[in-house]
């Protein structure tokens, strides 16, 4: 009596492991892909809120300095014949719009995160540490048109390393 052994078709095991172990490289290389493109998406979305933060500051800066009213004497501590009031380091504006005292400045909270305001009111988002504000003034009607430039620099408060620096000259309505 002979015995003859079928061959049956089947994977051994030294092929399963080598399949197991090459899906496993696949496998962790699309996580470090997935996870490398997640990052850069977080921070193009971090960048842009501080880009559309500072477009949004500049242009009701732009809006309301550009009406700025020339001052009698006295007028929320601005000089007669001037426009504006600027603080010592620059950072705070003081103008007349529709007869009222309005400001442009930033300020820290609890946290050390800079802020700009417009009077009272918080314009930049809680995602948003406003580094720095500076305006620089120009409003000697006899020597010309009164200008004011505006700079201000922002980083998202999750990543000090994206700085965004962004600069305005406004113009004033005056003849």
């Amino acid at each position: 009596m002979t015995y003859r052994f079928k061959s049956k078709k089947a994977f051994t095991l030294i092929e399963i492991l080598v399949s197991v172990s090459i899906l496993a490289v696949l496998i962790l290389a699309l996580n470090r892909i997935y996870f490398s493109i997640n990052t850069r998406n977080k921070l193009t979305r971090e960048q842009s809120l501080v880009q559309a933060d500072i477009e949004y500051f500049l242009r009701l800066a732009t809006n309301n300095i550009k009406v700025a009213e020339k001052s009698n004497g006295g007028d929320c501590g601005i000089a007669a014949n001037k426009f504006f009031k600027l603080s010592s380091n620059g950072d705070h504006l003081v103008f007349i719009k529709d007869g009222n005292c309005q400001s442009f400045f930033r300020e820290e909270d609890f946290d050390g995160r800079g802020e700009l305001y417009y009077n009272q009111e918080a314009l930049s988002s809680k995602g948003i540490n406003i580094t720095d504000l500076k305006f620089l003034v120009e409003d000697d009607i006899a020597t010309g048109q009164p200008i004011v430039t505006v700079l201000v620099k922002a980083v998202p408060v999750l990543n000090l390393d994206n700085q965004i620096k962004a600069q305005t000259s406004i113009s004033l309505s005056y003849y």
